[in-house]
C-alpha cells in the first residue's frame, strides 16, 4: 500500500446488509477508525465504537497496526449502504483476502451473531505506536472539551506498568519506579515531586495524585484545597492507594483503611467494622471496597436524579477479584472473569455492562465511562461516548486506565523482541481460610510465569499466571516473580500480605425494634462468627451465641446501649450499638425519611401526621415533633406543657392544652398557625393543609387560615358539634346526631358524602376523600377514589380509629390489628399500602402523605380492658384522633372522679379491691360522648415451663420442645399468648397446641391459647431438627390480657456426633478412653442399671493422651457401668 493511499473496506456489501448489521473500518496514513452498525449515523471516527489515533497521534516513519473488528448480526441492526473503494463484497471475501496477504490471526464465530476478526495492517511508512495508547477528551477527537493533551501520551514514554487518569490530566507508573505526568498543570497535577522514586502503585483524580512507595509510605501533589493531599501523619504500612475528587483513600497491611480530605458526603468515613479489604477503588464522592470474602461495599454519596445518594451495591454481588469506580457507578470482575457494573452515567442512563466474550482480567472506570481488559489483550468499553472514551482502542493492550473523559493503555509488544516486563503491583493482599484470586499480566508475550516464597496454601498456574488458593500462615512475604518468552525471563519483587480473619463488628449506630411484637435482628459480623456475647439488651430479647441472632419480645420501650463481643479461632473482636425499642411502626414510602423516627420516644398517648412531619403526645403532656426534611417546622415550642391534644396539617402543627387554648407552630403563610387571640374553652382541634379548626365546650366552630375556597368559615348557625376533620379545601363537621356538615369547595373530587349518612361517630380528611366510621364500626368512604382510597375492603371487621392520607386509607381495629387500603406513589411507581404483617396490639394510628404509622402501648399505658395484677402502676388512656374531643371526664363505675380531667388518668398502684369499669366522657351542653371505656379486673398470674427430649443431640437429629402455660391465680386469666423465638440453628417440623391457634412467622412461633382458669394449663409442642452443630438458645414467654407474665430460656446442646466410649487393652493395662473434642461431657459410673440409677460423677484423675481422655480402670472394681453425661 502506498503511505499516501486513503480507502475503505466494506465488511458488508450493501446487498448483504439487508436486515443485518453493517461494519466498516478506515486506515489512513495515521490512524486507523472502526465504525459499527449501533449508531445511526455511524462513520468512521464518529462515537460509536472508535476515534483511535496511534500513540498520540502523531505521524511517524514506518509501523505496523494491530486491529480487532466486531459487528453483529441480528434484530434492530438498520440496513445501511456502504460506500466500496475495494472488490470486497462480503465477510467471506473480506476474511479470504486478508488470509492471501498472510494478514489474519484468527477468525472466530461467537454464536450466530458476532464474528471476530483480528488482523494486521502494514503499513509502508505507517505508524509507529507508542508504548502508551490514549484517547478521548484531550486528544483528537475533543470538540468542546477542554483540551490539555491529557489523552496525547509523551512518543518517548516506555517501560510503562501502570496508569492513572485524572479529570485533565494523565499518569503512568515506570517499572524504575519513576512517575510520568502530563496534560493540565494549573494546579500543579502534572508536576512530579523532584526526587519520587521507589513508587509501586499511582492514583489521579481531579486534579491532584497520589503515589505509593514500596516502604507503605504515600505522597501526594496536586491541589489541596480540601486537604487531598495531606496524607495523614505517621500513615504507614499502606498497600493500595484511591482517590476521589477531593479525597484520599489508602488500605494497609492489615485490611484496614484510612482516609483523607473532605468528608461532605461521608466519603472520608469507612463503615464501622470494615475490614479484611483486599483493594480499594473510589472516585468522585464515594468510595468501595473489595472484601476478602469477594463481597464489596460502599459508602459516600454520589450524583443521581438530581441530588446526592447514597452509594450502594448491587445486592448479591459476590466472588468479585477486582473493582473501579466512576462518578456515579461502579464496575467488578467476578471470579469467573465476568464483569457487572452498576449505578447511572451522563444524565442518569444505566451503567449496565455489555456482555462480554472473553475472561476480563482488569477494569477501568473514568467519571462516565468503564474499560475492560480481556485475557487476550482486548479492551471493551461502554459507557459515555461522547468523545469516543468509551470506545475499543481497536488495539491490544496489557494494562488499562481511565480518567474524566478520557482512557488510557498500555500497548502489547508485538513480538518477542525482548523479556516480558511483569506489571503485578508492588503489594498483593489476602485473608486466611478465604479463596485468593490474582492474574499474573506481563507485556512481551510471555509463554511461562513463575513464582517463589508463595504464601502457603497459593500456587501459581506458570501457564495462565493465575495465583490462586486458600492461604494457610497469616504473615507477610517476599515473593519473587518471573516472566519468560523466548527472549528471555524478568524478575520482580513484590510483598505479600496474608492477615488473619478476627471478627469484625459491623452492627453500630441505631438498631429499632417494635415495641411488644416479634423481632429478629442478627448482628453485623464480618469473617466467620463462632460465638458472640451481648450486654445491655432490653428486656425480652435474648442472643443466640453461636449465629450472633438476637430475638424476641421487647417489653420495654427507649435507648438500649449494647456491648457486643464476637470470637473465633483468629481472636475476638468488640462492639456496640444502640438498640432502640419504637412505640411506632410505621409503612408506606420512605423517599423523604417520613418513617426515620427519633430516639427517646416513650409513653406516647396519641400520635397526628402531617404531610412530611409528626407529633407524638406523651402522658405528661409534652409533644414531641419531627420531620426529616424541615425538623424546624416540627419542633413545638420550648415551653408547651399540658396538652392534651396535638394536630398536623401540611407543614404546620396545633396542640390543644388542658385549659382549652391553642398553641400554633410550623408554616405561617396562610395565618394558619395563629389562632385567634379570643379562643378559649376548645376541647378538640383539626389541622387542614393550609388552614385550622377547633371545637369549642358549647359545640361551636372557629377557623383561622387560608380560606380560598370558604373552608377556614363555619357555616352560620351551625352548633351542636361533637368532632372535626378538615383537608386542602373543606372541612368537616360531625354532630351530636351522628350526622355531617361539610363546607369549602364542594364541587372539587364529589367532596359531598353520601345521601342520608347518620350514626356518624368519627370523621377523617385525607387529601380529596373522607372516612366516616358508623357506631357498629362500619367504616364508609367517599370522594377522590381513584387509587381506591375510598373503598374499604369488604368485609372489612369493626374499626376503632380511622385516617386519611393523601391517596390511602388506614383504620384500627376492636382487636389491635390494623389495615390499611389505597396506594402511594414511590419514585415513579405506584405501590398498594398494606400494613405490616403480624403488626398487633395496636392503640393508635395516623396517616401522612403517603405513609401511616401505629402506636404500640408502652410503660404503664393501658388503653383497653384487661386484668391487673395487685400493686400494678397503672394508667388509663383514652385514644384520642385527630379532630376528637380531648377534654374528658372519667368515671369509675358511673361516679365521677374528682380532678380528672383528659385523655390520661394516672392510678399509680392498683390495690386488690379497687378494679373497676372506667369510663372516658366528652361532656357538652347537648350532650355525652363517651370516648373510652376499659375495664380492670382482677389479675391471674400465669407461669411457664418447659420439656426438652433430648437436651443435647445430633445435626440432623429431632427434639421435642413442650412449653406448658399454668394460671396460678386468683381468677380468670384472659387473652392468654405463649411465644417461642426458635434458634436459627433449628428448623421448625411441627407445631401443636392443647387449645386455641398456632401459627408460625419465620422462626417465630405464636400460640393463642384464650382463657385460663384458675389452676388450668395450656400445652404447646414443638417439633425440631437440628441444621447445625452448636448451642441453640429458645426464647419462650407467655403473656395475658396485661402483658408479660414470665419468660424462659430452653437451650438444646447440638454436636456433630455424639462422643464414644472405647476400651483399650494394652500390656500395660486396662484403659476407658474418649475424643478429647467432648467439651463439657463428664465420665460418670454407677454399680447398677436398677431405677434410679444412682450416677456419680468419677473422682479418679483422667488425663488427656493423643487427642483422647482416658482412665485406668483396676480389676478390684467389680461390676462397674459407664456413661459420658452433659
Amino acid at each position: 500500500m502506498d503511505r499516501k493511499m486513503n480507502w475503505r473496506m466494506s465488511s458488508i456489501a450493501s446487498a448483504d446488509c439487508a436486515g443485518r448489521g453493517c461494519a466498516t473500518f478506515e486506515a489512513r496514513r495515521n490512524h486507523l477508525t472502526y465504525a459499527g452498525s449501533n449508531s445511526k449515523n455511524a462513520e468512521p471516527g464518529s462515537a460509536d465504537q472508535s476515534g483511535l489515533t496511534g500513540g498520540s497521534g502523531r505521524e511517524a516513519d514506518r509501523g505496523a497496526l494491530e486491529g480487532l473488528l466486531e459487528w453483529e448480526c441480528g434484530p434492530g441492526s438498520e440496513n445501511r449502504t456502504s460506500v466500496l473503494s475495494s472488490s470486497v463484497s462480503s465477510v467471506k471475501s473480506m476474511i479470504n483476502l486478508l488470509k492471501r496477504s498472510g494478514q489474519v490471526h484468527f477468525v472466530r464465530t461467537l454464536g450466530a451473531a458476532v464474528v471476530v476478526l483480528s488482523f494486521w495492517l502494514v503499513l509502508a511508512g505507517g505508524l509507529q505506536a507508542a508504548e502508551v495508547f490514549a484517547w478521548g477528551a484531550g486528544g483528537t477527537n475533543t470538540g468542546s472539551f477542554p483540551h490539555f493533551g491529557q489523552a496525547r501520551a509523551p512518543t518517548d514514554l516506555s517501560n510503562v506498568v501502570g496508569l492513572a487518569g485524572g479529570y485533565l490530566h494523565s499518569v503512568a507508573l515506570r517499572a524504575d519506579g519513576t512517575v510520568v505526568a502530563w496534560g493540565d498543570d494549573g494546579l500543579g497535577q502534572v508536576h512530579v515531586p523532584a526526587g519520587l522514586s521507589n513508587v509501586v502503585a499511582v492514583a489521579a483524580a481531579g486534579a491532584h495524585n497520589l503515589a505509593l512507595r514500596a516502604d507503605g509510605t504515600v505522597v501526594g501533589w496536586g491541589a489541596n484545597a480540601a486537604g487531598q493531599i495531606a496524607i495523614p501523619a505517621g500513615l504507614s504500612n499502606a498497600v493500595a492507594v484511591a482517590t476521589g475528587w477531593a479525597h484520599g483513600l489508602a488500605l494497609r497491611g492489615d485490611g484496614s483503611l484510612v482516609a483523607w480530605g473532605n468528608n461532605d458526603f461521608g466519603q472520608t468515613t469507612p463503615p464501622p467494622g470494615l475490614s479484611n479489604v483486599i483493594a480499594i477503588a473510589a472516585a468522585g464522592t464515594h468510595n468501595q471496597a473489595l472484601r476478602a470474602d469477594g463481597t464489596v461495599t460502599g459508602w459516600g454519596h454520589h450524583w443521581r436524579g438530581g441530588q446526592y445518594v447514597p452509594a450502594t451495591v448491587p445486592a448479591g454481588l459476590s466472588n468479585v477479584v477486582a473493582i473501579a469506580a466512576g462518578l456515579a457507578h461502579g464496575v467488578a470482575v467476578r471470579r469467573d472473569g465476568t464483569v457487572v457494573s452498576w449505578g447511572t452515567y451522563a444524565d442518569g442512563l444505566p451503567m449496565s455492562a455489555p456482555v462480554v466474550y472473553g475472561e476480563v482480567v482488569a477494569v477501568a472506570a473514568g467519571d462516565h465511562h468503564c474499560l475492560a481488559l480481556r485475557a487476550d489483550g482486548v479492551v471493551i468499553g461502554w459507557g459515555d461516548r461522547t468523545y469516543n472514551q468509551g470506545n475499543s482502542p481497536g488495539r491490544r493492550c496489557v494494562a488499562i486506565g481511565a480518567g474524566g473523559f478520557h482512557s488510557l493503555a498500555v500497548l502489547s509488544r508485538g513480538a518477542e523482541s525482548a523479556p516480558p516486563r511483569l506489571l503485578t503491583p508492588g503489594f498483593l493482599v489476602g485473608t486466611l481460610d478465604w479463596p485468593f484470586h490474582h492474574r499474573l499480566r506481563a507485556n512481551g508475550h510471555p509463554v511461562t510465569f513463575g513464582a517463589t516464597g508463595l504464601p502457603p496454601g497459593l500456587a501459581l498456574d506458570s501457564g495462565s499466571g493465575l495465583i490462586s488458593g486458600v492461604p494457610e500462615n497469616a504473615g507477610t512475604f517476599r515473593v519473587s516473580l518471573t516472566a519468560t518468552n523466548s527472549s528471555g525471563a524478568t524478575q520482580q519483587e513484590i510483598t505479600f500480605v496474608i492477615n488473619s480473619p478476627v471478627p469484625a463488628i459491623r452492627s453500630r449506630g441505631v438498631v429499632e425494634a417494635p415495641l411488644g411484637l416479634p423481632f429478629s435482628y442478627t448482628v453485623a459480623v464480618d469473617n466467620r462468627l463462632e460465638g458472640c456475647e451481648a450486654t445491655g439488651l432490653p428486656p425480652g430479647l435474648s442472643l443466640e451465641s453461636t449465629t450472633g441472632v438476637i430475638a424476641g419480645r421487647p417489653r420495654v420501650e427507649g435507648d438500649f446501649p449494647v456491648s457486643l463481643v464476637a470470637s473465633n479461632r483468629h481472636g475476638i473482636s468488640q462492639g456496640n450499638f444502640i438498640l432502640r425499642v419504637q412505640p411506632l411502626v410505621g409503612w408506606g414510602d420512605t423517599a423523604r425519611g417520613q418513617l426515620t423516627l427519633p430516639g427517646g420516644l416513650s409513653n406516647v398517648v396519641a400520635l397526628v401526621a402531617g404531610d412530611h412531619h409528626h407529633l407524638a403526645l406523651r402522658a405528661d403532656g409534652t409533644v414531641v415533633g419531627w420531620s426529616a426534611i424541615r425538623p424546624e417546622l416540627a419542633a413545638p415550642p420550648a415551653d408547651l406543657t399540658n396538652v392534651v391534644a396535638v394536630a398536623a396539617g401540611s407543614f404546620h402543627s396545633l396542640a390543644l392544652r388542658a385549659d382549652g387554648t391553642v398553641v400554633g407552630w410550623g408554616d405561617n403563610q396562610s395565618g394558619q398557625a395563629a389562632p385567634p387571640v379570643d379562643l378559649t374553652n376548645a376541647v378538640a382541634i383539626a389541622a387542614g393543609a393550609y388552614h385550622s379548626l377547633a371545637l369549642r365546650a358549647d359545640g361551636t366552630v372557629a377557623g383561622w387560615g387560608s380560606d380560598w375556597n370558604g373552608q377556614a368559615t363555619p357555616p352560620p348557625g351551625l352548633g351542636q358539634v361533637v368532632a372535626l376533620a378538615a383537608d386542602a379545601y373543606h372541612s368537616y363537621a360531625l354532630r351530636a346526631d351522628g350526622t355531617l356538615v361539610g363546607w369549602g369547595e364542594k364541587q372539587y373530587w364529589r367532596s359531598l358524602p353520601p345521601a342520608g349518612l347518620s350514626n356518624v361517630t368519627a370523621i377523617a380528611a385525607g387529601w380529596n376523600h373522607y372516612l366516616a366510621r358508623l357506631a357498629d364500626g362500619t367504616v364508609i368512604g367517599w370522594g377522590n377514589n381513584w387509587r381506591g382510597q375510598a373503598t374499604p375492603p369488604p368485609g372489612l371487621d369493626p374499626a376503632v380509629v380511622i385516617a386519611a392520607g393523601s391517596t390511602h386509607s388506614t383504620a384500627l381495629l376492636a382487636d389491635g390489628r390494623v389495615v390499611s387500603w389505597g396506594s402511594y406513589s414511590a419514585g415513579f411507581q405506584e405501590l398498594p399500602m398494606t400494613a405490616p404483617a403480624g403488626l398487633t396490639n395496636v392503640v393508635g394510628i395516623a396517616a401522612g402523605f403517603n405513609h401511616s404509622l401505629a402506636l404500640l402501648p408502652g410503660g404503664h399505658l393501658t388503653f383497653r380492658s384487661r386484668s391487673v395484677a395487685p400493686g400494678e402502676a397503672v394508667t388509663l388512656v383514652a385514644s384520642i384522633a385527630e379532630g376528637q374531643p380531648a377534654i374528658l371526664q372519667w368515671y369509675r363505675d358511673g361516679k365521677p372522679l374528682p380532678g380528672a380531667i383528659g385523655p390520661v388518668l394516672r392510678l399509680g398502684t392498683v390495690p386488690p379491691a379497687q378494679p373497676g369499669w372506667y369510663t372516658a366522657v366528652a361532656e357538652f351542653p347537648f350532650a355525652r360522648m363517651p370516648v373510652a371505656a376499659i375495664a380492670l379486673l382482677p389479675g391471674a398470674v400465669l407461669r411457664l415451663t418447659t420439656d426438652i427430649a433430648p437436651r443435647i443431640g445430633t445435626v440432623n437429629q429431632q427434639f421435642v420442645l413442650r412449653l406448658r402455660a399454668v394460671n396460678q391465680g386468683p381468677g380468670l386469666a384472659g387473652n392468654v399468648a405463649l411465644t417461642c423465638t426458635v434458634a436459627p440453628l433449628l428448623e421448625v417440623l411441627d407445631w401443636r397446641a392443647s387449645q386455641g391457634a398456632v401459627q408460625a412467622n419465620d422462626r417465630v412461633i405464636s400460640a393463642q391459647l384464650d382463657e385460663l382458669a384458675e389452676g388450668a394449663g395450656a400445652e404447646v409442642s414443638l417439633t425440631l431438627r437440628a441444621l447445625a452443630a452448636g448451642s441453640a438458645t429458645n426464647l419462650i414467654s407467655v403473656f395475658s390480657a396485661h402483658g408479660l407474665n414470665d419468660q424462659g430460656t430452653a437451650v438444646f446442646s447440638v454436636l456433630a456426633a455424639l462422643p464414644a466410649l472405647a476400651l483399650e487393652v494394652t500390656e500395660i493395662g486396662t484403659s476407658l478412653t474418649w475424643p478429647a473434642t467432648a467439651a463439657g461431657f463428664v465420665l460418670e459410673h454407677t454399680d447398677t442399671l436398677t431405677p434410679p440409677v444412682p450416677w456419680a460423677r468419677v473422682p479418679d484423675p483422667v488425663v488427656q493422651e493423643e487427642g483422647r481422655y482416658r482412665l485406668g480402670i483396676s480389676t478390684s472394681w467389680g461390676t462397674r457401668f459407664f456413661r459420658l453425661a452433659r
